[in-house]
């Protein structure tokens, strides 16, 4: 009798070439735009879900999916996984962090780049039939004080990619560091960082003690009137605060990468240098790809892999 091929439903998007990989090891059911409910419905029958942002897993979803062996997290977050659920149901979890790595850090470059040049309101003036190019005086990345708010995978990598801009790098970690030789990098506390900093990076973690991390008390030190990049999560910058910096002159610029479906109403930074995007930061097709290999080994890994490749 034939083996029972994996059951594996994909709730967000993935490129073709990521489907693809992830359909070696099983069939794969894949609702990236779906409604909650038909997604629910789905899950019922799963044995593997992989999933991003899109939704916030509860633990009801996991009651209402009694196959599930395992959760795969194509991405680097976990803040929208009940992990002590699985735990207790012995559902196998893991997240992808390095698939993406890449293409987060070179997104953090144009980020800069974005705001600091004023881009966006050079293509939206000429739209309008505006000429404003006096108006839109922008600063130079070279020669500036890049301040690096974590530095793991996506600092390091974001670090090197900042050396040819010929910038002082300064970055504040958890687990500390010394001078990082392949980008020159310099370890320093978190307040010199703020004060000292022509750019702030964030790509950190969303955890009790980074949430809100960036608030009005943070926004006082900063001497020099920084950019600001959020590569991380949505809740370590208070919002309420941001603005008022921005409109305050204490912030110039910012880009708020990791926003998700629930969180739109921007309205409050009308007209302000502010930007945001729907959390583009692993969005490429190199990225896509990777993560569907990386998903496909993690199941071979843990043997559900062997298991779907023996059905006929």
């Amino acid at each position: 009798m034939p083996l029972t091929r994996l059951q594996i439903v994909i709730i967000d998007p993935l490129s073709p070439g990521a489907v693809s990989a992830i359909e070696d090891v099983g069939d794969v059911c894949y609702l990236p735009t779906q409604p909650e409910a038909e997604v629910r419905e789905r899950l019922r029958s799963a044995d593997v879900l992989v999933i991003r942002s899109r939704f916030r897993l509860t633990p009801e979803w996991v009651a209402g999916a009694p196959r599930l062996k395992a959760v795969v997290r194509a991405g680097s977050g976990v803040d929208n996984l009940p992990l002590e659920t699985f735990a207790a149901r012995d559902i196998r979890f893991t997240n992808l962090p390095d698939a993406s790595t890449p293409s987060v850090a070179e997104l953090g470059v144009a980020a800069m780049l974005f705001v600091m040049r004023n881009l966006y309101e050079g293509h939206s003036s000429l739209m309008k039939g505006q000429w404003k190019k006096a108006a839109l005086l922008g600063n130079e990345l070279y020669g500036k004080t890049v301040g690096l708010v974590g530095f793991g995978r996506i600092g390091k990598q974001l670090a090197l990619r900042l050396k040819s801009f010929d910038v002082r790098m300064l970055y504040c970690n958890r687990s500390g560091g010394g001078v990082h030789p392949e980008s020159g990098a310099v370890p320093t506390s978190y307040e010199r960082l703020l004060a000292e900093s022509d750019v702030i990076s964030l790509q950190v973690p969303l955890l009790p003690d980074t949430r809100h991390m960036f608030n009005r008390a943070a926004f006082g030190k900063m001497a020099r009137r920084p950019f600001l990049v959020n590569l991380g999560r949505y809740d370590l910058v208070e919002m309420s605060d941001l603005r008022e910096a921005v409109v305050a002159g204490r912030i110039r610029g910012a880009v708020i990468d990791p926003v998700e479906p629930d969180r739109r109403s921007f309205e409050a930074f009308a007209d302000l240098p502010v930007f945001f995007l729907p959390h583009l930061g692993a969005t490429t097709i190199e990225a896509q790809d990777r993560l569907g290999v990386h998903v496909r080994d993690t199941l071979i890994e843990w043997g559900l892999g062997p298991r779907a490749g023996g059905a006929s």
